[in-house]
């Protein structure tokens, strides 16, 4: 422990401290000007007033900090749940992806197979559209032979 010679409103202190010299300083700067805040606005104050009235501004000011420090915990939570979420998203996002990719592919199947049959179906309808033309070349070449025969 390390002693430290302290002035709050005027009056000297010897405070034992772990802390360095530099902290122990900021703290006594802060303090003394709560005081002085509180006697600026009330020069009347007697020190154990100020003292008691720095007591309760700086107890305002602890339960503030620790407000503020439970409700960002609180949202540290929901961003964690909310991070676990997103990441179920992104799993779900990659599978829909995959599932996209496949249908993809047998659709592209699918397509192949189609134009193979639309192919098929128009070579036989050429052939039977041939057949049809040579079958009524035969019947116009007999009816020109029955005609002959006459």
């Amino acid at each position: 422990m390390k002693k430290a010679e302290i002035t709050i409103y005027g009056k000297k202190y010897t405070v034992n401290s772990e802390y360095e010299n530099r902290y122990i300083d900021r703290l006594t700067f802060y303090v003394n000007g709560k005081i002085k805040e509180l006697v600026m606005r009330n020069p009347r104050l007697e020190y154990a007033d100020a003292c008691a009235l720095c007591l309760l501004n700086l107890a305002d000011d602890v339960m503030r900090e620790k407000e503020k420090y439970a409700t960002l915990l609180e949202e540290q939570d929901a961003f964690s749940h909310s991070k676990e979420e997103i990441n179920e998203m992104i799993q779900r996002t990659e599978e829909l992806e995959q599932k996209i990719q496949s249908l993809e592919e047998k659709n592209n199947e699918l397509v192949e197979t189609l134009t193979s049959r639309d192919n098929e179906l128009i070579k036989v309808r050429m052939n039977l559209e041939e057949s049809y033309n040579r079958e009524n070349k035969v019947r116009e070449e007999l009816q020109a032979l029955k005609k002959q025969s006459k």
